[in-house]
């Protein structure tokens, strides 16, 4: 199973980035499209994973408290090598609560056995394989929003593009 620890964005923010993709679509910047379904924060990918660590990586999940928090999505994202549009500015004064749990869930998970495969960057791709970005800048309204839980997900990979399902929830604690 491929898996990873995400942050499902609101349905507010997710209307932003589609404005955001369709004003790129209109200044001629082709791609492929991540579908606003997919939207999400991810906190650690795990990669495949055997279906029996499914019980290890919940129950870490539910065992490290996740805070309520809020975060704010704003300015300018970037052109990672012409190959992903991502909104990269998600780390600041908001989310330093993110980063901390982030930090212990990735210790967690690789105390466990569990690799991770890659390093942690607040990111939301919005794009791939970029075509004609001709150094358009991606704006992004600045939004703040409350992060009430973590998911863990599943990914398929097809020749459509990935299908992400949500595998289970974990609820915020408040401070």
């Amino acid at each position: 199973m491929r898996l990873f620890v995400a942050i499902k964005l609101p349905n507010m923010v997710d209307q932003s980035l589609l404005d955001t993709m369709t004003e790129w679509k209109e200044h001629g910047v082709s791609g492929t499209w991540t579908k606003p379904v997919n939207f999400h924060i991810t906190l650690a990918f795990l990669g495949e994973q055997p279906e029996s660590s499914l019980p290890v990586i919940t129950k870490i999940l539910q065992e490290l408290p996740f805070p309520a928090m809020k975060l704010k999505t704003a300015g300018t994202g970037n052109f990672k090598d012409l190959y992903y549009a991502r909104i990269t500015n998600l780390e600041n004064e908001e989310s330093k609560p993110l980063i901390n749990y982030v930090h212990q869930l990735r210790n967690a998970l690789m105390e466990a056995g569990i690799a991770l495969d890659h390093r942690f960057k607040a990111h939301v791709t919005i794009a791939r394989r970029l075509k004609n970005p001709n150094h358009y800048a991606l704006h992004i309204p600045a939004q703040v929003f409350d992060v009430n839980q973590v998911c863990l997900y599943q990914s398929v990979l097809s020749p459509q593009g990935p299908a992400y399902t949500i595998l289970a929830r974990f609820p915020a604690v408040s401070k």
